[in-house]
């Protein structure tokens, strides 16, 4: 009986051990290896597209919360649970960034199309993770957010049509990229691309990443209408990689998502 119970105290003992051990590291903030460090950047918490690292940007006036994290499966981003320090390297007066929490904000009076750096340092700054921002205001680049098509438009008259397989996803980034993806999935994109612009002719240069249309034509004009809608004249993204709808048109209707 004696040696059942001394046998039961040691387990008893051993468990209270292992629980110790276990409560120990609740609350603990694992820390990203060197091992990983290429495959972590900086996101926003709240991702809005295509699952694309970089091209991080902020209306002016607005807050952004952001993250370090990784790609996983090329389809989402997971939270890297680390304890960074935020800072900012060369930001124009009125960017901040609060140094615990990643929350990063952007005056009205900040001039659309500045840009400043995000740094992120982690293990008593062994590392530091650093992203390119672009500030913008939708009256300097009306283009910036994610489009849809809905119509497109004839070559003699301009007028509106209808459009069998429409363009899922036209992204411009406050930077100056864009991509274009009829089937949005994922981190699935067709083709990306970088535009200039001034108050009224747009010209696109795209690059091909899946799917590079051979008809594309990218120089034309824009106008946000009364609508909100964004159309592009004597402009040609490209049919698509499926269907009929094979015939260049002159033009695309878009609404914001």
């Amino acid at each position: 009986m004696k040696a059942i119970y001394i046998k039961r105290y040691w387990i008893s003992i051993l468990a209270l051990l292992v629980a110790t051990l276990a409560c120990s590291s609740v609350g603990q903030v694992a820390q990203p290896t060197l091992e990983n460090a290429e495959a972590i950047s900086i996101v926003p918490q709240k991702i809005e597209g295509p699952p694309v690292s970089g091209n991080l940007q902020i209306e002016a006036g607005g807050q952004l919360e952001l993250r370090l994290a990784t790609l996983e499966c090329c389809v989402f981003w997971e939270t890297v649970e680390a304890s960074a320090d935020w800072s900012l390297a060369d930001a124009p007066k009125g960017v901040e960034i609060d140094t615990q929490t990643g929350l990063l904000t952007a005056d009205d009076e900040v001039g659309n199309g500045a840009t400043f750096t995000v740094q992120a340092s982690v293990s008593s700054g062994q590392q530091v993770f650093e992203e390119k921002v672009t500030v913008y205001s939708l009256d300097g680049n009306p283009l910036v957010g994610i489009w849809t098509e809905k119509a497109q438009q004839t070559c003699d008259t301009y007028d509106e049509t209808s459009v069998e397989e429409p363009i899922g996803e036209l992204i411009f980034s406050a930077d100056g990229s864009l991509s274009v993806t009829w089937r949005p999935f994922e981190a699935y994109i067709d083709y990306v691309g970088e535009y200039s612009f001034d108050t009224e002719t747009i010209k696109i240069q795209a690059d091909g990443v899946n799917y590079l249309p051979e008809n594309i034509d990218g120089t034309g004009t824009y106008l946000i209408d009364d609508q909100g809608r964004l159309i592009l004249s004597d402009i040609w993204l490209g049919s698509p990689p499926f269907g009929s709808a094979t015939t260049p048109l002159c033009g695309h209707i878009f609404t914001k998502k």
